[in-house]
Parts: structure tokens; sequence; C-alpha cells
């Protein structure tokens, strides 16, 4: 849980790394052949680990992906994991006689456009940003304050003073936006809308804030990542290191590595709990598999921080990061930085 696999053919590998590069962007892990293939390894047995560990399978749909053996491959072992499937068709095609097995029970809107303008390709983005999260299955997390694997047990808590998802009126332009009761994702949606003042929401971080803390207080783990930083930056609320340093702490023991991240600054720098270097390695080092904890793991070994200062291991996971991608320009920059001090 945690990423999605990206499946296309080498022929639309243009288109698939525009992709790549909007999810990443939008905090979205992902796991791409061949650069997240080490070194040495088989494809087979790596694309293999890698679906069955992804949240779900993002396939760029065309032609040619329907007459690559490989994508066939990919998503007929994406069905038999029980793995979702989100097309993204680029244009109008006709499915063939597998794909129509595949993907025949599913709505393709043909996609012309990969930027957020485009309603059916944004809409996409919040599908796959959903998987990721999972907030039906992701268990809610000890809170501790201490470090991964010294957890203490939860007390309940309230993030927003005496306001707590029950409490509060619900009064706000998001409970007028829907009639009923709204799911968490889809509160945590409404958020992002008002937030960035998309879809004819007025951009407004009040209320963006109170959606993502019912969705966070509803079990949301992306939402409690997003209230962290409304915290943290004192938008739509008032600014409490604390309750920032909590809902970064939720979204990184449910396995967000942007949160792990987050926290691990929190007490390389003393954020809102007592300074740790040691502690913030330890998170870092718990996303390890994720370019953006990589970074921050070669900068702890490059300066010394909370371990002993190694510039071949900064350079190690500098160069991780590199290969897992979505950071490469900060890690190229990192490695010449180091290879020039090492004299290599």
């Amino acid at each position: 849980m945690g990423y999605v696999f990206i499946s296309y053919s080498t022929k639309n590998s243009e288109c698939a790394n525009t992709i790549r590069k909007v999810l990443t962007d939008k905090g979205i892990q992902t796991w791409m052949a061949p650069g997240n293939i080490p070194a040495g390894s088989t494809y087979a047995g790596e694309i293999t680990r890698a679906l069955k560990g992804a949240a779900g399978l993002v396939l760029v749909l065309t032609d040619d992906a329907q007459n690559s053996e490989w994508v066939d491959r990919e998503v007929e072992r994406a069905i038999n994991y029980g793995k979702p499937i989100v097309p993204i068709a680029l244009g109008e095609l006709t499915l063939n006689d597998n794909f129509e097995l595949y993907l025949g029970n599913k709505q393709i809107v043909p996609i012309h456009q990969l930027s957020e303008e485009n309603k059916d390709f944004r809409e996409i983005l919040d599908l796959i940003r959903f998987l990721t999260s999972k907030p039906e299955t992701a268990a809610v997390p000890n809170m501790s304050l201490t470090g991964p694997g010294e957890p203490k047990p939860a007390e309940k808590h309230t993030a927003a003073g005496n306001m707590t998802m029950e409490s509060r009126p619900d009064t706000g332009k998001a409970a007028e936006s829907r009639p009923g009761e709204m799911s968490p994702a889809e509160l945590f949606r409404e958020g992002v809308l008002y937030q960035t003042g998309r879809e004819g929401h007025e951009r407004d971080e009040n209320e963006a804030f109170f959606c993502y803390l019912r969705a966070a207080e509803a079990g949301h783990i992306m939402a409690g990542y997003y209230l962290a930083w409304l915290y943290k930056n004192g938008s739509g609320t008032k600014e409490d290191p604390k309750k920032a340093v909590y809902w970064f702490q939720y979204a990184a023991e449910a396995g967000i590595p942007y949160a792990m991240k987050a926290l691990a600054d929190c007490f390389r720098t003393g954020y809102g709990v007592k300074k740790s270097p040691a502690n913030a390695h330890a998170w870092l080092k718990k996303g390890e598999d994720s370019a953006v904890c990589c970074l921050g793991l070669g900068e702890l070994y490059e300066l010394g921080e909370g371990v002993e200062k190694d510039l071949f291991e900064a350079l190690y996971y500098y160069e991780k990061a590199e290969m897992l991608g979505g950071a490469e320009e900060i890690a190229r920059i990192n490695i010449a930085r180091v290879k020039k001090e090492l004299s290599l």
C-alpha cells in the first residue's frame, strides 16, 4: 500500500513519464520499470514483487499497450492479485479481445490532455490518491512521539481543541455542498477543492481545514497529512506545532513517506517535539524505499546529524533516491556535491 504500479508500452514512454511526474508532484508514490528495477535484478521477479505490493495499477492505455506482451502480463497479474486498475486512455481506441476481458466492466474516458485543467484527468488523479491512502483499510496508529517501534497507548484526542467531529456544528459550506452524510473520502476531496479553489469552489482555507479535520477524525490518512500542514503553516486555523506533529505521525505510522519525512524534520529542528536527530533518522529509515526519505537520510549522513558523518553513506542514499525516481534533479545535485567532496 502506498504506491501505484505504472504499466505502459515503451513506445509511450514520454506519456508514461509525464503521468509519473504529475503523480509525484501530487505526493503519490509510483513504481515504474525500468527506473525502479535495481541493477542485476530480473525484470520478471521485480515486476511481480512490485505488483504484489502496489495499491493499484495505473494503465497507460493505447493501441501500443494492447499489443505489448509485457503490459498484457502486468494487467493479468494485477487482476490475479486483486489490484484495482485505473486506465488512462490516451485518445479514442477500441479494446482488443484481451483488454475487453480485462476492462470491459470499466468506463473508459479518452484523455486528450494530461493536465489538471482536464476534468476527467483530474478525477483520475483523485481516484489514484484515494487508492494510495486506502482510509478504509489503514489502521489508526498509536500516537507515540518517540520513534518507530516504541508505541505508547493512544489517548482519546481532540485535534481542534474542544471541537471534535461530533461536537462541531455542521454549518459550514462543506456541509451545505452535498445533502446527507459525507464519507471521509468525500470530505477529503472537498477539502482539496476548497484549498485549491477548483471546480467552482471559492478558495477557503478555513473550510478546507474543517473538511480535513472531519475526514481525518473519521480515519482518512491523507486528510490527516494535509491537516498537519495546515496546523504547521497556520492556514485555516491557528498554528499549533504539537497538533502538526500529531497528525504527521498519524500519517507516518500509516506508511505515507512524505509524512515520515515531515515528522523527521520536526525531530531534527525540535518543532512541536523534543529535538532528536536519532528519531529523525529512525523515521527516515522506516521510509527508505521512497526517494523523499532517501534524500533525508543522505542529508543526515552528509551533515552527521543523529549518525556518524559518512559521505559514502550519504552518496549511497542520494543515488538510491535518484534510482527510485520522483526527485532526480535534487538527487543529482546532491550526488555531484558529495562526489566533489570525496574527489570521485
